[in-house]
Parts: C-alpha cells; sequence; structure tokens
C-alpha cells in the first residue's frame, strides 16, 4: 500500500480526535481507544503495519479523510480529503473475504460508505454499505468476537439511513433482526439517543417505502399509510421529548450534537410524511387557477403549518453546525424545497421570513467548504425560485385530466388527518 504523503504522528492523532468528535454517533463504527493504539504503532513502522493489515489502513485514511475535511477552515474548490479517501477505496477489493478479519472489513467499509455518502454519492454509498453488511445481522457469523465487537457491530447493522437516503428499502426485516437494540445493551446516554435514532431511520423507511410507494393503484392505502406513519411519528416525538427533558436535563440541548441529529432526523420525517399534501395543495392551485393563499381552518391548516415548523426548525439547526457533516445536505434541501411552496400557496404559514436567506447561507458554506453536490442542489433551488415566482404571472395550467379530475382527488389526501390530534406530534424543544 502506497504510504508517502502522510500526515505527521501529532497531525495524525489531532484529525482522528476531529474525526471522533464532528462523526458523533457515527464514530461508533471502529473501536477507537483501540485503533489510537493501532495508530501509534502505525507510526512507528508504516511499511510493515500496512501490509500486516490492509483494512485498517483504509480505516486510517478514510478517518484522515473525514478529520482534514471537518479541521478545514478556508475555502477550497477541492473535495476535502479525497487524497485520503481515494486510497482508502483502492485497499478494499470488489468482494470483501469476510472470513479474514470480517469485522475490520465491515468497519472499513462502512467508513467508506459513509465518506461516499457525505459527497451525495448516495448509490455507491449504498453498494459499499451492503457489501459490508450482508449477512451480518447474525453475529454467529463473525464467530468468537469480544464484547466490545459485538457492541460495535450491533451499532454497524442498526444504521439504516443508507437505504432510507436512496429510496430502497430495506433489504432485511426488522423482525429478522437478531441484534440487540443499542438500550438493550446497556443504559448509557449514547445507548438510548441510539435506539431513537434506529426508530427514526426506520420510521424513515416505512415513510419511503409507503407514503412514496411505487405501483400505487390510489385505492385509498396511501391515505392510510400516512395516517398510520403519523400516529408512529406521535409516539417517537414523546419518547424523544422526554429524552430531551430527562436525559439531558441540565445541558444545552444546542450545544449537543446528539440531541441537534435526533431533532433533525425527527423534522425531517414530518417534511417527509407532509411533503405530498403541499404537492397537492400546489397542485389544486395550479390547476383550479386558486389565487387565494389561505387554507381553511381545520386539520389540514394545522398539518401544513407542522410541516412549515418542521422546515424552519430544520434550517435554523442546520445554520448552528459545521456545514461538511454527513446527510446534511438532503437535510438541507428537503426544507428548502418545501418551505419554497408553502410560501406559494400559503406564505402566512411560514412566519421566519428570513429563511430563504439562510438555505442560501447553508448552500453557500457547503460549497465553500468542497461539497460538490452542493452547487448543484443550489442550482436546481436557484431554479425552483425562479418557477416559483414565473408562477405569479401566468393563467392556470391544464394540469386535469380527460375526466376533468385529477388522477387522485387531492381531497382525499387533504382529509387524511381527520381526527388527529395535532398537538401530538408537535415536538417541544
Amino acid at each position: 500500500p502506497d504510504i508517502s504523503d502522510l500526515p505527521s504522528k501529532d497531525y495524525a492523532l489531532f484529525l482522528i480526535s476531529t474525526a471522533q468528535y464532528y462523526l458523533a454517533p457515527f464514530a461508533k463504527i471502529i473501536d477507537h481507544p483501540q485503533f489510537r493504539k493501532q495508530t501509534e504503532d502505525f507510526y512507528e513502522n508504516p511499511a510493515v503495519e500496512a501490509r500486516k493489515s490492509r483494512m485498517w489502513y483504509s480505516q486510517l485514511l478514510f478517518t484522515l479523510a473525514f478529520g482534514e475535511a471537518y479541521a478545514q477552515t478556508a475555502s477550497s474548490q477541492a473535495i476535502p480529503g479525497l487524497q485520503f479517501a481515494s486510497r482508502a477505496l483502492s485497499l478494499i477489493p470488489s468482494i470483501v473475504p469476510m472470513e479474514k478479519n470480517p469485522l475490520a472489513a465491515v468497519e472499513a467499509l462502512c467508513l467508506g460508505a459513509l465518506y461516499l455518502q457525505s459527497l451525495d454519492l448516495r448509490l455507491m454509498s449504498f453498494q459499499l454499505r451492503w457489501s459490508s453488511l450482508t449477512h451480518a445481522h447474525r453475529p454467529c457469523q463473525f464467530g468468537s468476537l469480544k464484547p466490545m465487537q459485538h457492541y460495535l457491530l450491533d451499532r454497524l447493522y442498526h444504521r439504516q439511513d443508507f437505504s432510507t437516503l436512496v429510496g430502497a428499502p430495506s433489504s432485511i426485516r426488522d423482525e429478522d433482526i437478531t441484534t440487540k437494540l443499542p438500550s438493550e445493551i446497556d443504559d448509557s446516554m449514547n445507548a438510548a439517543a441510539m435506539t431513537l435514532q434506529i426508530r427514526l431511520s426506520r420510521l424513515t423507511a416505512t415513510i419511503l417505502t409507503g407514503v412514496y410507494g411505487v405501483d400505487r393503484n390510489f385505492d385509498g392505502s396511501l391515505l392510510r399509510e400516512t395516517q398510520s406513519v403519523l400516529h408512529k411519528l406521535a409516539a417517537v416525538c414523546r419518547d424523544l421529548t422526554s429524552y430531551l427533558g430527562t436525559t439531558l436535563h441540565g445541558t444545552n440541548i444546542k450545544t449537543s450534537k446528539l440531541a441537534t441529529r435526533l431533532i433533525l432526523s425527527y423534522h425531517h420525517c414530518v417534511v417527509l410524511t407532509t411533503r405530498p399534501l403541499v404537492m397537492c395543495v400546489l397542485q389544486r392551485r395550479i390547476a383550479l387557477g386558486d389565487d387565494k393563499k389561505t387554507i381553511p381552518e381545520g386539520p389540514i391548516s394545522s398539518l401544513l403549518q407542522s410541516c412549515a415548523h418542521s422546515a424552519l426548525n430544520i434550517l435554523r439547526a442546520l445554520e448552528t453546525l459545521d456545514s461538511f457533516l454527513p446527510f446534511q445536505l438532503e437535510t438541507a434541501w428537503s426544507p428548502s424545497f418545501l418551505l419554497q411552496i408553502i410560501v406559494a400557496v400559503a406564505p402566512t404559514f411560514v412566519e421566519d421570513r428570513a429563511w430563504l436567506a439562510t438555505a442560501h447561507r447553508i448552500f453557500d458554506r457547503m460549497i465553500s467548504r468542497g461539497s460538490p453536490a452542493a452547487r448543484l442542489r443550489k442550482r436546481d433551488f436557484q431554479r425552483l425560485e425562479h418557477i416559483m415566482a414565473e408562477m405569479e404571472e401566468f393563467s392556470p395550467w391544464g394540469l386535469l385530466g380527460s375526466d376533468g379530475n385529477f388522477a387522485i382527488s387531492p381531497n382525499e389526501i387533504l382529509n387524511l388527518t381527520e381526527g388527529l390530534n395535532m398537538e401530538e406530534f408537535l415536538l417541544r424543544e
């Protein structure tokens, strides 16, 4: 393996610590005390140690790539950490010999998937992550493991973000997973947070395969799926509110990356669930030429207000965070897109008029930190702004079907939340 142009030992340890801090729960992919010890040994004889364990060396390179990305303060046109990540990817074979140090292979592949995801290379990330965890839901595949290794493996498997971010269904049913939830292993604050994150990831997967499922016959199942998700979201909200109020009691939640990630995930679920309703309101307004920008009081109005509230909270939280966090680009794009639509159909629901400038600042910061996908997303966002502005100037578009109706009645979707108590899923921060 190529060991040229590596940072000095002291700087490498600094980058490792930086990556560990900023990656937060994702840093649990590796055993950091053991990893630091191996890094110390590596710098005693780099060539020998790199040959001894190619998978561990790839882990080191990925960690250095993340550390460099987070430590970078000046603007850059280059992708941060790419020189290390590209070398790390070259060390990972297309077919991993899982019988040879399988846990190291899984850790390396997961770090690689995480880095690719941070560049918005979702499909490549998903494929790499799938390679690492095929059959890993049954720990017996890994033979005799130490307690810490079992602990790490459990956390590796329960990350469902990669599947949901590419819109892929979970390849293995939740009931077939034999690894325990983190909160069933220990009662620490991190374990409780990880369990909540798992529930939110599963709920996101449910939303994408249910609310956004393909091959629908518009037989009413969409309404049932959406209502079911909203009830589940209310249950998660209660547990999350309890966690924030008890586990983090006396702590400034805004300074906790753990709490911020959970809050972002929750609000993202709200945005994903309610987006079809917002689009139906927009579709009806365009098709029927309704110039009124008010929504009648009732469940639909409350739901759209909740959607706008969550979207605004996401942007506010993102502005306080560092701009090269994994998964942040999609989290920034979804609320920005949705707020643009809500402003067009019901501007009174968006109380913070500075949200547009906030969205642009977030995209600009990501671009300045070397994110190649952020530039494309900002361009799409500017195009959406232009389209929404033009919509104010033109007469209704002919989007009605041949029979004069929508394929699915907007009223059917807009009435789906009748009887729901909206207070149940308004997160109290």
